[in-house]
């Protein structure tokens, strides 16, 4: 070996000694990288499960005050809530339901149904529908009790009306309902009938049921419905 060659072997060493340095600092760069990757998914778990049991308890409790005997079925898609209008905003509305105040998130494509309504929604007796799978409001509906003048009507077509009020006498030939104006007295026709519902109820007398009446004032038909069993006060 030539004194030349000699000269150049201490900087070969120390390019070979930073070599190594490099290599080892990019070999704890590797190591830690997953460790951090690991660990996010972990987080974003438990956030996506603390915001479903919220959900999941406040949809339950709107299933609890509903009355509704498809609330469970959620092949149904909706449920139906009965309460007093409390009040509303753009995000939620609020509801007076047995003698407690709920707020339940809207829908984006929430609907306000008022038709054949006077007046505001104020302190009125409503049915909001709520998504069978999610704590949301899907529509607000006056009921058809608040609805209804004191003559108990609450729908009319011409001479035919569909009144609602509380049953309280039901022979072969006549019904009897009582209205805010008092009792009122119908005929039956000869194809009277009751529907479905009706039908089910052991008893009728004392609940609250609708009739259609033809354009002489003669019950067709009477029909029953748990909406209106509900009281606000």
């Amino acid at each position: 070996m030539n004194n030349n060659m000699k000269k150049y072997l201490p900087k070969a060493s120390l390019f070979l000694a930073a070599g190594v340095i490099l290599a080892g600092c990019g070999n704890d760069t590797k190591s830690t990288s997953p460790q951090k990757d690991s660990s996010q998914p972990k987080q974003t778990e438990s956030s996506n499960t603390s915001t479903s049991s919220n959900e999941n308890t406040e949809l339950k409790t709107l299933k609890n005050l509903s009355k509704d005997p498809d609330k469970n079925d959620s092949s149904e898609g909706d449920f139906d809530l009965v309460g007093k209008y409390v009040k509303e905003n753009n995000d939620e509305i609020t509801l007076e339901v047995h003698g407690k105040q709920i707020a339940i998130q809207k829908k984006v494509s929430f609907e306000s149904d008022k038709k054949g309504m006077k007046g505001d929604w104020q302190d009125k007796q409503v049915v909001v529908e709520v998504s069978t799978n999610k704590a949301v409001a899907e529509s607000v509906k006056p009921t058809d009790k608040t609805l209804a003048d004191q003559d108990g009507v609450y729908d009319r077509d011409g001479d035919e009306k569909e009144i609602i009020g509380k049953l309280v006498k039901n022979d072969s030939k006549e019904l009897t309902l009582q209205t805010p104006n008092g009792n009122k007295t119908f005929q039956k026709t000869h194809d009277f009938e009751l529907d479905d519902e009706a039908k089910s109820q052991n008893k009728l007398e004392d609940k609250t049921v609708r009739i259609e009446t033809d354009e002489h004032g003669k019950a067709e038909e009477l029909s029953y419905s748990w909406i209106d069993q509900e009281e606000t006060k």
